[in-house]
Order: C-alpha cells, then sequence, then structure tokens
C-alpha cells in the first residue's frame, strides 16, 4: 500500500545523508541502513518510487536499483514487480543469511568455535527449556523416536542432527536465537562430516535423548549435564589430552573443520 504524501516526504528526508568517499552503492545500502535504525523506514513500509530516492540523494537510478537488489538478497526488502518496493515485515522468503558467510570466511579457531557454540548452545537450549510448549515437545520427541528407529537400517546422518537442533531452536520462541542458530547450525555441518559415522552416531543419540527428556521435564539440571558431556565430546575429539590444548592456545594456530 502506498503512503500518504507527508509519510513519503519524511521518509524522502531520510535519504539526505551524503558521505563522502562512498561508493554510489554502499551510499545507498547504508542511507536505507540509517533511516531502518533511526525509525524513519519500518518494517512493511513501502518506498518512495526508485526515481524519487535517485533525484532526492542524486546518484544513477541503477545505483538505487544494484543497492535495492542487494538489500532484497538479504531479507531486508521485498521487490514487487508492479508494487514497489517495500521493507520486509519479518523474514522475506529463502534469503541467504550474511551472518552465515562473515563467520565461514575467517579463520577458524578450533578452541574459540567450541567455546562460541557451547556459549550459544547452552543458552538457546535453557531458553527452549523455558518456552516449549507441548507441541515443541511432541515435535522433538516425535524427531528423536524416529532417528531411533531408523538407526535400526540405517547409518546417522547430518541431516539427523541438523532437523533435531531445528527443533529446539524452534522451541525457543525467539526470532533473534532462531536466527543466529541457524547459522551456527550452518557453522556445525562440516565438522559434523568429518567425524566418524560411529562415534557421531553414539554422541549423537545419547545427546539427543538426553536433551529431549530434560526439555520435556523441565530439568535444567539434567539439560546442563547432558550439554557439558557432549561439550567435553568435542574437545576430546579435537583435543585428545589437555596437553595438546595448552599447546593449541600457545601456538595459536587456526584450523578448518
Amino acid at each position: 500500500m502506498a503512503l500518504a504524501a507527508k509519510a513519503i516526504q519524511s521518509e524522502l528526508q531520510a535519504f539526505k545523508n551524503v558521505k563522502n568517499g562512498e561508493k554510489t552503492v554502499d551510499l545507498v545500502v547504508n542511507t536505507i541502513k540509517d533511516a531502518l535504525i533511526m525509525g524513519n523506514l519500518k518494517p512493511g513500509d513501502t518506498l518512495p518510487p526508485i526515481s524519487a530516492i535517485a533525484a532526492d540523494m542524486n546518484v544513477g537510478i541503477s545505483s538505487v536499483r544494484e543497492a535495492l537488489k542487494i538489500l532484497e538478497a538479504l531479507g531486508v526488502l521485498e521487490i514487487k514487480h508492479g508494487k514497489g518496493v517495500s521493507v520486509c515485515d519479518g523474514l522475506c522468503g529463502n534469503t541467504m543469511n550474511p551472518l552465515t558467510f562473515q563467520l565461514m570466511i575467517i579463520p577458524r579457531n578450533v578452541r574459540e568455535f567450541i567455546e562460541f557454540r557451547q556459549a550459544f548452545e547452552s543458552s538457546a537450549s535453557l531458553l527452549a527449556l523455558q518456552n516449549a510448549t507441548e507441541e515443541d515437545i511432541k515435535i522433538i520427541g516425535t524427531i528423536v523416536e524416529n532417528y531411533l528407529k531408523k538407526l535400526n537400517t540405517e547409518p546417522n546422518s547430518v541431516q539427523d542432527e541438523l532437523i533435531f537442533h531445528r527443533a529446539v531452536l524452534q522451541a525457543t520462541h525467539n526470532q533473534y536465537i532462531i536466527r543466529v542458530g541457524e547459522t551456527v547450525l550452518d557453522l556445525l555441518v562440516s565438522s559434523m562430516q568429518k567425524s566418524p559415522a560411529k562415534q557421531v552416531e553414539f554422541e549423537v543419540k545419547e545427546s539427543h535423548i538426553g536433551i529431549y527428556e530434560a526439555i520435556r521435564d523441565k530439568d535444567e539440571a539434567k539439560l546442563i549435564k547432558v550439554l557439558e558431556e557432549s561439550y567435553r565430546g568435542w574437545e576430546i575429539k579435537y583435543f585428545p589430552n589437555l596437553e595438546e590444548v595448552n599447546d593449541y592456545d600457545k601456538r595459536a594456530t587456526t584450523t578448518h573443520f
């Protein structure tokens, strides 16, 4: 729905801040970002026409189009032919997660990654325990039950791990946790694929059962214990003895999972 003339005028004011030395496309992207941060643009708002944005900022229409395409790919804007451009109200479709790419291209320090996973997953799992509904618990229980049945005829797969953890994320009922959690899962995939199948099968089986039972029973102490055992398994896998951990930290080397 088009905005009223007064609202459009107010939004156009958001596109006034030109920064010297900025690339034109970056200028448009950053100005729209600033408009969102300042509240001049809000989820669901319709942007002014591309020609109006270009004229107001004194930049080319092609630069504005490119900037809008970038923001569409990032899930910030939604472009509908014949209906204009609007700010996404929530997550728009199957957009890429830029945080995933940012974390994937930095050198991976195994120790730091284990710490990152432990800090995030512990908090997310505890929140899932607190917020999980009966329906959430039923879904997680069914996933665990199906997984145990599958192990009788098929080997463990990365997909099994992802399905379980995504269900736990959904049980948090927190969009921020879910979005960041998807990034964590993306980073976990490579380490899952490189783990010995039997080792993963045992670890996953024990971990999934324990997490499910803890969430079902609202038992925080049990959940914390299960997670600690899981993280310890990761540490043993990458650092077989404490001397190796200390030596690794001293050398401050990096490696890919």
